[in-house]
């Protein structure tokens, strides 16, 4: 059996609605969509690491940050690592976290 090699891709830019950083549609004070696969793939060939959560709310106020972290913390997601969702696996399960 031939062992293939990966073979390198191009991503085309967001559509100019969009944000140029993590192609999704947001307030520009928001927080850049951490779970977007555009972003993930451009944040690691950039920085040669898993992006975080705190990586995508750095430009952010701290008034901005604090709702934002007010919900991680509820579900039990840890800003600074690359596990984006806590370990939280469906929608139900995120709802009943947000209701404490």
């Amino acid at each position: 059996m031939e062992i293939k090699t990966a073979k390198p891709f191009m991503m085309l830019p967001p559509a100019p609605h969009l944000c140029q950083v993590c192609a999704v549609e947001h307030d520009e004070e928001q927080p850049h969509n951490a779970q977007s696969i555009y972003y993930q793939y451009w944040f690691t060939a950039t920085n040669k690491r898993q992006l975080t959560w705190s990586d995508a709310m750095a430009h952010c106020s701290d008034e901005v940050k604090a709702p934002w972290l007010a919900q991680f913390s509820l579900c039990g997601i840890d800003i600074n690592s690359p596990n984006l969702t806590g370990g939280i696996q469906s929608k139900t399960e995120l709802e009943r976290k947000l209701k404490g």
